[in-house]
């Protein structure tokens, strides 16, 4: 739920309760740019690898609270409500994301200076915490302290789980407040879960068509050696060798190929998949990529008994050739 005005926020957590929906915390949000650190420009002072970090190039999502949120851990400095003395004179204070703070060469004591509107403001960094950012809740690069954002316009952020049986309540909710934007996450993961299902049924395609492809190449191969064959066979008859012995040994060849370009095209789809899974879409959890056991089994038995057919059918002279 975002966009929850400053003015309306007691009652809509009062009207969450009266409906009987679990809410989790409400944050205030401030939006503000990160411009300098240690007075020194920003840009600057990351060099120019970094310099096209999105953090520094967008309005970033500024929140207050007294107490360390959930999935978050401090691993750094400290959290101003674990402190011996709870009076900070006053100060800015803020806690910021530890992946941020790598990427941005930002340690403990820093000063940051941040722009909002036409306001430019100042706080020191005092500690530095892991997000656990797939938790379905609201998260921030940077949180400050009680106080730290009173004198900044702010509109405020809450989530919560509603059953599909009690999206009626989410209907209400919206016309009590017009002004809030929604937005529904289990409608979010159907349509990220569409989109990852038709790269996944791209890419079994695609291994169809390498199938197909290898199963030509194969036949095509047999089609350039068949004089040579033929030799072989005129040379095993001769030496005693039977018909069906013959056939069999093509068909085992034959087949052997089919069984290792199956291996070979699922393996190669699979990393394909893997990787898409993990480095496109950055994905893990309950949309993680899993290996898809059917296709490990089917793909590699369907082509070997279909190459081995069909090459053996091909080569079907060499099995009648006389001595």
């Amino acid at each position: 739920m975002l966009n929850i005005q400053s003015n309306e926020h007691r009652e809509y957590a009062q009207y969450l309760g009266a409906h009987n929906i679990n809410r989790g915390q409400l944050y205030p949000v401030v939006r503000g740019r990160l411009t300098r650190l240690n007075g020194r420009n920003m840009v600057e002072h990351v060099g120019k690898e970094d310099a096209r970090d999105e953090s520094l190039h967008r309005d970033l999502n500024l929140t207050s609270v007294a107490t360390l949120p959930t999935d978050n851990a401090s691993v750094a400095g400290r959290w101003w409500a674990d402190a011996d003395n709870h009076n900070d004179g006053g100060k800015r204070l803020v806690s910021v994301e530890s992946e941020l703070a790598q990427r941005l060469n930002i340690n403990l004591g820093d000063r940051l200076t941040l722009f909002t509107g036409e306001q430019q403001w100042q706080a020191t960094v005092a500690s530095i915490r892991s997000v656990q950012w797939d938790n379905f809740k609201p998260n921030f690069y940077l949180i400050f302290n009680p106080g730290a954002l009173d004198h900044l316009p702010a509109t405020w952020v809450n989530s919560f789980q509603l059953a599909e049986t009690d999206k009626d309540k989410l209907v209400d909710l919206v016309k009590r407040f017009p002004s809030i934007t929604v937005l529904e996450v289990d409608a979010i993961l159907t349509q990220v879960k569409r989109i990852i299902g038709q790269v996944t049924l791209a890419i079994e395609s695609l291994l169809a068509f390498v199938l197909a492809a290898g199963m030509v190449v194969t036949l095509a191969a047999i089609a350039a050696g068949m004089t040579e064959r033929m030799r072989e066979g005129s040379l095993l008859r001769t030496l005693g060798a039977k018909r069906a012995w013959i056939g069999r040994n093509q068909w085992s060849e034959f087949a052997g190929m089919g069984l290792l370009s199956g291996l070979f095209g699922v393996a190669g789809a699979e990393i394909v998949n893997a990787v898409l899974y993990h480095r496109l879409f950055e994905l893990d959890d309950t949309l993680a990529w899993s290996p898809t056991w059917w296709a490990w089994i089917l793909t590699p038995t369907a082509s070997a008994l279909v190459i081995g057919t069909l090459g053996s059918f091909a080569a079907r002279r060499v099995v009648a050739t006389r001595r």
